[in-house]
């Protein structure tokens, strides 16, 4: 990876890269207004207030479900009564709002709840802050032996700080970039400047479009930026045998008028097969939650047909709360994992799930979702009966026989018979099928 085969391409003018796409959604349900500012407020997100092209950090301390009202933080100017337009930074995305209200004590300001947040979504991917430990090198005259940190990565993307007097215009190519860790593992990327920002502390930000050069470097970066977007859960299937105690502990295998006993002769290949799914991501993976106590909850994502993935195998016990640092925050990023695993897929069209309706995360995950997008057409719900078949051995008296062999018939060939079929005992379950038609921005 020496100098002779660094290159640093600016493309012409006429193919500078296109402004990023964006998508936006109007968001007037008062409730879900609350639920948006109740879990920024409690996971601390930052936020910006913005005037013109002055902006300044602000932070949102909490929500008043009684009186409505919003309290602030961090303020650096004086808002007046004038009304602001306000950022407040959530998953992947950013709520944007008017807001007037007046300053309460030194610092922080009081408003009411906005009637409308525009929800904007620039990027295909979530970024995270990246590890400390990442270093990177630039392939550039004069920039060699130069290691600059990286700010935030995601799964096609990455930003790095650089010092004051170097310059990267948008557009230019740079390949190969090197990354390495404290661990000693070294990547190398195919890198294009998106964009270049002033920061505050008057350091330049510059946002790359990156490509893995290797096989090798595309499934080190993955697993790199997996750890990054997903520091509470884990899919190297290390916990196999604790998802299987989760199972019964949660009582997931009673589900259906079943025990544990019922499962135990299919524990082999489970715990085989989960071994081997960290190395399966293609077509499987399986996250879990872990404690000091154990695996907490688990969901399983998997490619059953050519754009399509499904989820499974939701389990979570019962005190398992207690570990959230936030309500729901469990099951909401074993889903975000499971979500974030089949966007790495080129051909992913689909988002499935067979639900009960009657349990209550499931039904806002999915179908609540589905209902507030039914207007894009990219959503499906089908009602289905799934039924329970037992498919133990028949009584001796009611035992198949058939006989097989070459019976000429007028129009030659062959034909079969063999005795009637039992009737089969069947349980009927009222399930929901869900479908949802994937796309960047959902």
């Amino acid at each position: 990876m020496g100098a002779p085969f660094a290159r640093a391409q600016l493309r012409p003018l006429s193919e500078a890269p296109a402004q990023e796409w964006e998508v936006r959604w109007d968001v007037t349900d008062s409730e879900r207004i609350r639920v948006i500012l109740a879990t920024a407020a409690a996971m601390g997100s930052p936020a910006l207030l913005r005037r013109g092209d002055a902006a300044s950090l602000l932070r949102l301390e909490t929500l008043e479900l009684e009186g409505g009202v919003l309290h602030w933080s961090g303020l650096t100017v004086d808002p007046g009564a004038d009304a602001w337009e306000v950022e407040v930074f959530g998953h992947g995305c950013v709520y944007r709002m008017l807001l007037s209200g007046e300053p309460a004590e030194q610092g922080t300001w009081v408003t009411p709840l906005p009637r409308q947040v525009i929800q904007v979504r620039r990027r295909a991917h979530r970024r995270a802050p990246a590890p400390s430990d990442l270093r990177l090198r630039l392939p550039l005259p004069g920039w060699l032996g130069r290691e600059r940190d990286a700010v935030d990565v995601s799964l096609h993307g990455m930003a790095l700080r650089m010092g004051a007097g170097e310059r990267l215009s948008p557009g230019r190519v740079l390949q190969p970039i090197e990354l390495r860790t404290a661990a000693g593992e070294v990547l190398s990327l195919r890198g294009e400047v998106r964009h270049v920002l002033d920061r505050a502390d008057g350091e330049l930000q510059c946002g790359l479009l990156v490509t893995p050069l290797t096989a090798e470097d595309s499934e080190r970066w993955q697993a790199l930026v997996a750890r990054a977007l997903h520091p509470t859960t884990c899919t190297d299937g290390a916990r196999v045998e604790e998802q299987w105690r989760l199972f019964i502990d949660s009582g997931y295998f009673n589900l259906a008028g079943r025990s544990a006993e019922d499962f135990e002769s299919r524990r082999r290949s489970f715990v085989e097969l989960g071994r081997q799914a960290g190395s399966m991501g293609s077509v499987l993976t399986e996250v879990v939650w872990p404690s000091e106590r154990g695996v907490e909850a688990t969901l399983s994502v998997m490619k059953p047909y050519r754009s399509v993935w499904m989820v499974h195998q939701l389990a979570r016990r019962q005190d398992a709360t207690r570990f959230e640092r936030l309500k729901g925050q469990m099951l909401r990023e074993l889903y975000v994992h499971c979500v974030e695993h089949a966007q790495r897929d080129n051909g992913f069209r689909w988002f499935a799930a067979y639900i009960e309706s009657t349990v209550p995360f499931t039904y806002r995950s999915h179908v609540g979702f589905a209902d507030r997008m039914a207007a894009t057409g990219r959503t499906l719900m089908l009602p289905m009966r799934m039924i329970d078949v037992e498919c133990g051995h028949p009584p001796a008296c009611r035992r198949w026989v058939w006989s097989w062999g070459p019976r000429r018939r007028r129009s030659g060939g062959c034909s079969w018979s063999g005795s009637p079929s039992p009737a089969l005992p069947a349980t009927p379950r009222r399930w929901t099928c869900a479908w949802r038609r994937w796309t960047c921005g959902m």
